[in-house]
């Protein structure tokens, strides 16, 4: 299996009224080493690396199921023929082409250009803090910040549609809203905040990074006041709706409803839900269970199950 589906922006959402966007792993390397990443060096150097017609023939394949694609990692800048793999993508028709980046190299606004001149329509920008030391910290290369920033102005010069994804942790929740004020000055019109995953380096360095969904609320309830001063589209992932107020709820991302997917689209799916996931049996009582992504498998392991609690 080669892709998995994935909705508005780059995550796991699948309603009748959103796109379905197939993603497709492009490289196996990345000149980060962020801490919270879900893959260890071995699971990523482990991955395939799929040669230019490989991608070509999974392309085409994807764009029978759909007119959405994400390219990611790895980082996929890091491929020297990116610009011809996004060219083919633009021949077969996607209408939305997009690439999950670290942004490191958009600190070249010529690349960017050739890029953007390739076909792609929304650049999904990982940024972790306001504060360069917290960033570069997290990426774990010096200088990281600075190259992402770069990339982001040089990019909405460029009229290009960008989307900042930040992963909360302990190192970076308490200057989330500071990020989001940052991230509006910059006029980008959505921005993702995703609960870190507790897989691959993220579990390697879990007792530094997570923290309970309950003691993020006051920095997300600052975010979501923040965003909706501004107008400014706010996602959050990897969140079961027990866990904030109704008012996230229209915020949320939501776990694709099986019913209604395809089964040609079926086959192609990396089940990450039914996986990675592991909803309670008090779940079912829940009004939001259909539509509820669950929480992760590790999370519970290390926290337990008290602070989840089914919406009558």
């Amino acid at each position: 299996m080669y892709a998995k589906a994935i909705g508005r922006s780059m995550w796991n959402t699948m309603d009748k009224n959103e796109e379905i966007t197939l993603e497709l792993f492009l490289e196996n390397k990345c000149n980060n080493k962020c801490i919270f990443c879900y893959y260890t060096d071995k699971e990523l150097a482990a991955k395939k690396y799929l040669s230019l017609e490989e991608i070509k023939g999974r392309i085409k394949q994807i764009r029978k199921e759909t007119d959405s694609i994400v390219f990611n990692g790895g980082e996929p800048t890091l491929r020297k023929d990116l610009p011809d793999v996004i060219k083919y993508a633009k021949s077969q028709g996607f209408k939305k082409i997009k690439l999950l980046s670290n942004g490191r190299l958009l600190y070249y606004k010529s690349y960017c250009k050739k890029l953007i001149n390739s076909g792609i329509t929304d650049f999904i920008i990982s940024i972790q803090s306001s504060i360069p030391r917290i960033h570069d910290l997290l990426s774990q290369v010096n200088g990281s910040f600075s190259q992402t920033i770069k990339a982001i102005k040089n990019l909405k010069s460029l009229k290009a549609t960008v989307i900042p994804s930040t992963v909360i942790s302990k190192f970076n929740y308490k200057d989330i809203p500071e990020l989001t004020t940052l991230l509006i000055s910059l006029k980008v019109p959505e921005i993702n905040f995703c609960f870190v995953r507790p897989t691959g380096r993220a579990y390697e360095n879990k007792a530094d990074l997570l923290i309970k969904i309950e003691d993020l609320k006051p920095c997300l309830e600052q975010v979501l006041d923040i965003c909706n001063d501004d107008n400014t589209k706010v996602f959050f992932d990897g969140y079961p709706f027990c866990t904030l107020p109704k008012r996230f709820h229209n915020h949320l991302l939501k776990a694709y409803q099986k019913e209604n997917i395809p089964e040609s689209i079926k086959t192609h799916l990396i089940n990450r839900f039914d996986l990675t996931r592991k909803k309670q049996g008090f779940c079912a009582e829940c009004i939001m269970n259909k539509k509820c992504v669950g929480p992760w498998k590790e999370y519970l392991e290390i926290f337990g199950s008290k602070e989840f609690k089914p919406i009558k």
